[in-house]
């Protein structure tokens, strides 16, 4: 990349040209990128009944300073196919039997860093010159705190399995559990403000994984009529053991805090609305709550017994503050199913998928109404405000007041929602003409079929949001897409 720069032009003129000589500027930029691999296998089978397999790779990356760039991974399976075995086979019963285990190294250096974070760099601005000893000199400053000793992040995964099939292999099973270990996880970290700059990625945190996921499938015919169906099931729940570094426990949505898992909300238990005055003066003996409280206004509790509400407290006198863990935006329970059909020609498939267990809190004009002022509340939050008619109401009061509406929806259980739903991902129904009728006109196969995306789905989120965005309403709409078509062989 090429770029140029000149000051002071006479005119209206901006020809590059034309431009004053003094303080010009030329940059160009380029990068680079190494990585190499040098990597092996080795299996081996006996009699069809014990399978064993190493696998080894070694990496470098240009991303990571000298001494720091290369790394050694490793993994490790193993397989007992007890259906090959004499005493299953008298049992005539599975047509697979197989029981599994693993464990494998992968290394990662992506992410969160560049291609020279552990340069260090200094900018040169041209833009705005200080005067200095009777003269205008350039701005020189470094521009990036560096790490030299980060290296590779390590993923190491332990996994062990069970594979069954039974009736001729028309019924099938699957079943897996596993634990991931993120080693010297690069991540950036929170310092205090104090540090004066923005840390580097660093090899930080170390994160835990545990996991299962099941799968059934079955599949048969009826004369002209064929059919499977097949389900999925899975979960997983992580934990961050250690983060080097400042905690950065705050309110909202989190990444990484150590003990929890990632993605985790932190916010405020309510304790209802504001009903009468009495309520409203004894709360609002506690520090930390606004002068300008009104009845209707939200009410959080005081966790840690201090007499104000905090977010951290002060951890100096044992206060820790009256966050809690909400939830986290990470999808659990995730599940699929799929049905397929045939019969004379015509085909029919539909695949579900979904989840479970998910939490969100939205952000922006459906989390607060009248934000910004000019707009009006989105339509759930008709009659769910309080009132004097709705003492119920899962909502505050409405005001305009920044500061009562910033107290009233700050994070807290009460904005959590379940993203929890069912979607219809795909329908297809085909049909293909009689091979008697190709023949006629030497063609080999003709299909035609119509199929659609994302058709209905069934869920509880406010205003309408797709259960599988984020949280954030700055978004593109969701869409659901038809098509039609026709397959033709020669």
């Amino acid at each position: 990349m090429f770029s140029a720069l000149r000051y002071n032009f006479s005119g209206d003129n901006f020809n590059l040209a034309l431009g004053g000589t003094k303080n010009q500027e030329a940059k160009q930029s380029t990068s680079a990128e190494t990585m190499r691999s040098a990597y092996g296998r080795l299996s081996y089978v006996y009699d069809s009944r014990y399978i064993l397999e190493v696998n080894a790779r070694y990496d470098g990356t240009s991303r990571f300073a000298k001494g720091h760039r290369w790394g050694l991974f490793t993994g490790y399976s193993a397989a007992w196919r007890l259906s090959e075995e004499h005493f299953m086979k008298d049992l005539d019963i599975f047509d697979q039997f197989k029981i599994r285990a693993s464990w494998g190294q992968m290394g990662n250096a992506q992410g969160n860093i560049g291609k020279y974070d552990y340069i260090p760099v200094i900018n040169i601005d041209y833009s705005y010159p200080y005067p200095f000893n009777k003269t205008e000199v350039t701005q020189k400053a470094t521009s990036n705190m560096v790490s030299l000793a980060r290296t590779w992040e390590k993923l190491e995964v332990t996994n062990v399995g069970l594979d069954i099939a039974v009736l001729d292999n028309r019924l099938n099973f699957n079943a897996d559990y596993f634990h991931k270990r993120n080693k010297n996880m690069l991540i950036q970290v929170d310092y205090p403000s104090t540090l004066g700059g923005v840390a580097p990625a660093t090899n930080n945190g170390e994160l835990m994984v545990n996991g299962w996921e099941l799968a059934l499938s079955w599949r048969d015919s009826r004369n002209d009529f064929h059919y499977s169906i097949s389900a999925n099931l899975s979960d997983s729940r992580n934990k961050v053991t250690d983060l080097g570094g400042f905690n950065g426990l705050r309110s909202g949505h989190i990444g990484y805090i150590q003990g929890y898992s990632t993605n985790t909300y932190f916010g405020y238990k309510t304790l209802g609305i504001i009903k009468d005055e009495a309520t409203l003066n004894q709360y609002k003996t506690l520090k930390g709550v606004p002068d300008n409280l009104r009845i209707g206004d939200m009410m959080y509790a005081d966790l840690d017994g201090d007499g104000a509400i905090t977010a951290t407290g002060d951890m100096s006198r044992g206060f820790q503050g009256d966050l809690k863990a909400l939830g986290d935006s990470n999808p659990h329970y995730n599940f699929g199913i799929s049905f397929n059909f045939e019969w004379k020609g015509i085909d029919l498939s539909l695949f579900f998928q979904g989840t479970g267990q998910r939490s969100l809190v939205l952000d922006g004009e459906p989390l607060v109404p009248f934000l910004p002022d000019w707009h009006y509340p989105m339509k759930d939050f008709y009659h769910n405000t309080w009132s004097v008619d709705r003492p119920n109401a899962k909502y505050p009061i409405l005001t305009h007041d920044d500061d009562r509406n910033t107290w009233n929806y700050r994070t807290s259980d009460n904005l959590i929602v379940s993203a929890a739903y069912v979607r219809l991902k795909n329908l297809q129904v085909g049909y293909t003409l009689p091979q008697r009728w190709m023949d006629k006109i030497h063609v080999s196969r003709l299909r035609v079929y119509s199929s659609g995306n994302d058709l209905f789905e069934i869920h509880n989120m406010p205003f309408n949001y797709d259960p599988e965005m984020n949280g954030s309403y700055a978004c593109y709409p969701f869409m659901r897409y038809f098509s039609f078509g026709l397959n033709l062989n020669f």
